[in-house]
């Protein structure tokens, strides 16, 4: 019976080998989950950064400024 390729199963393996197969992978699943976690906060600061572009437009286009905005939410007065 021909082999195939990667037909060196787990059973073959030893048990430390296996151990070092498994550690082999959770670091690199570490690695992973760690670039997406930074992916994630780097995309979230751009939306948070194009929210505060978006929301510094929409003031300008109706005169509004960023003091009036602020005495506007804190309950201080009429924009």
């Amino acid at each position: 019976m021909p082999r195939t390729k990667g037909s060196r199963n787990k059973a073959k393996l030893s048990i430390d080998e296996q151990i070092t197969a498994a550690t082999t992978r959770v670091e690199e699943l570490k690695a992973q989950l760690a670039a997406a976690e930074e992916e994630l906060k780097n995309l979230t600061t751009l939306k948070d950064e194009q929210a505060m572009r978006d929301l510094l437009a929409a003031m300008a286009e109706k005169g509004i400024s960023v003091t009036d905005a602020i005495a506007l939410i804190k309950g201080e007065g009429e924009a």
